[in-house]
């Protein structure tokens, strides 16, 4: 069996006063991408494409499967 993995991870931090409740920063999201995907600066991840390797004795349905 062969496995692709491809993750993306997305982090936004806003530091609020405690007391207060009130917004203190609100720093822009950051991303980490893992394989071959992409992020949008609205958030939206688009991974990869991926090749579906062919199997002695199998059938496959699907020659690549969409990210």
């Amino acid at each position: 069996m062969v496995v692709a993995t491809q993750t993306a991870t997305a982090t936004k931090t806003v530091i609020v006063d405690a007391v207060t409740k009130v917004v203190l920063t609100d720093q822009a999201p950051t991303y980490v991408i893992t394989g071959d995907a992409t992020i949008a600066t609205d958030g939206t991840v688009t991974f990869k494409t991926v090749n579906v390797p062919a199997k002695p004795g199998y059938t496959m349905t699907k020659s690549t499967v969409n990210g």
